[in-house]
């Protein structure tokens, strides 16, 4: 028997939870016998900005010792507003979010023959004789685009961290779409669980349009029947994307039997 080829378009506009991140679809029917998928192009506009809720966050525990010599902790959590800064404008909004959570007074420079940045602590709390930090794991964080790798951090408390990485503030790279709509096992990255339907490179700048026209290939899947399909965003490290996405849309060809 020949199969059924079912071309759909799918917009954010009519997704039914009005999501532009993790968009829900329902079918005007059902298709049944599913064998496999396609999706041929994505068209939208870049407005993620170079920080936003897939990389906002930075943990960093600070060590006071006081006048009697007592060494305590304590733990800080920053949100990093959301916006498309340059190195500049970075390092200026940084500071001012760390500061107004610490207890010390940091300072984040940038080296500019290496555009290697380093976090030194410049000013000591009232009422303590020595203090020091170090930068904990947390999720959603802003370390890559810092130049701060793993073994960074959790690391002795010290007074100054110069990150190993140049700082990367070109934004997102590529955009990748998962689902679980069409069963597990197909188009895993390796050491992921995500189900990836669809990478697309991005390859515009902030506000460009991106239209990206993928080869027409079917992908098998193992889900029989398909009612509603669920996308959702990721960014090119694999951080969720919640927020700052416009709609956009996908063309989708479903093979049946």
């Amino acid at each position: 028997m020949a199969s059924n080829i079912t071309k759909l378009v799918l917009d954010t506009q009519f997704a039914i939870n009005n999501s532009k991140t993790d968009p829900v679809w329902s079918l005007n029917r059902q298709i049944d016998l599913v064998e496999g998928y396609c999706i041929s192009n994505f068209n939208g506009v870049n407005t993620l900005p170079n920080i936003s809720d897939r990389n906002d966050k930075f943990s960093f525990i600070e060590g006071l010792t006081n006048t009697s010599g007592t060494l305590y902790t304590t733990s800080n959590t920053i949100t990093l507003p959301h916006g498309n800064y340059t190195i500049d404008s970075f390092i200026d909004m940084f500071n001012t979010q760390l500061n107004a959570s610490a207890g010390n007074v940091y300072t984040l420079t940038n080296n500019t023959l290496e555009n290697l940045l380093t976090l030194t602590l410049s000013s000591v709390s009232s009422g303590n004789t020595q203090n020091n930090f170090n930068i904990q794991q947390i999720s959603n964080n802003i370390y890559y685009e810092l130049g701060l790798t793993n073994q960074y951090l959790n690391t002795t408390l010290s007074q100054q961290i110069t990150f190993p990485e140049t700082y990367d503030l070109s934004g997102i790279q590529c955009l990748h779409l998962a689902s679980s709509s069409f069963g597990y096992g197909y188009n895993k990255l390796a050491g992921n669980a995500l189900n990836i339907v669809l990478s697309v490179p991005v390859d515009v700048a902030y506000m460009g349009q991106i239209n990206f026209h993928n080869e027409s290939i079917f992908v098998s899947s193992d889900t029989n029947n398909l009612q509603t399909i669920q996308l959702n965003l990721y960014d090119d490290r694999l951080r969720k994307i919640n927020s700052d996405m416009r709609d956009w849309n996908i063309s989708l060809y479903i093979k049946s039997n």
